[in-house]
């Protein structure tokens, strides 16, 4: 077995992590983002510096561009039954649903 949850114990995904990461998420999970892994950060749903977890339940993939953006541009990353999220500013969508990448709604569909 390999460990996936580091809780606060360290900041950096383990290459574990990482290939977990690979096999749930395929790429960044921002919506419409078609980067592969292989050019992503892996990024901390809820932000390391407001205490988040070097968990894999807390961890997703993010192209750098969506990893050093998303925040100025209004959007949240949220985790919802183990899958990475992205809810929209409001002037984009007043509701803020939030938005599953369609590579991770294939991949992960129940049968």
């Amino acid at each position: 077995g390999v460990v996936l949850y580091l809780g606060r114990a360290q900041r950096l995904a383990t290459a574990s992590q990482y290939i977990a990461l690979v096999a749930r998420d395929g790429g960044c999970t921002f919506p419409g983002c078609d980067v592969p892994p292989e050019w992503c950060q892996i990024h901390h749903v809820t932000a390391w510096r407001d205490g988040g977890p070097t968990d894999i339940d807390d961890l997703t993939l993010a192209c750098g561009y969506h990893h050093r953006e998303y925040e100025d541009r209004g959007w949240e990353s949220v985790m919802i039954r183990g899958l990475p999220h992205w809810r929209p500013p409001a002037w984009i969508d007043q509701t803020r649903t939030s938005v599953l990448h369609h590579r991770i709604t294939l991949n992960n569909r129940r049968e």
